[in-house]
């Protein structure tokens, strides 16, 4: 990557389930594009934005959390963008 991201850090899989669990916004895009770019697909996804769909069909937050990043790999992450997806989440002084 040429880039530097100045807005967000990189977190694994593992922690942006467990902040996601904890209330925050977590950005997940193709790895090889830059967060910081709003133009690049991506997908933010926070608890309180799954919560009216979660529910209703019966589904835990993990589980709802997990068929996102499942879509965002499946539609998304092909090619130049890169082929699994990354995990970020905002900087505190960001």
């Amino acid at each position: 990557m040429d880039w530097e991201v100045k807005k967000y850090d990189r977190v694994e899989k593992r922690t942006a389930t467990r902040r996601f669990n904890e209330g925050e916004t977590i950005r997940i895009i193709p790895r090889l594009l830059n967060p910081d770019h709003d133009r690049n697909p991506h997908c933010d996804v926070s608890k309180d934005s799954l919560l009216k769909g979660c529910y209703q069909y019966g589904y835990s937050q993990a589980r709802e959390l997990e068929a996102v990043i499942w879509a965002v790999q499946f539609i998304m992450c092909h090619g130049q963008r890169g082929h699994y997806p990354a995990f970020y989440v905002r900087k505190e002084n960001g």
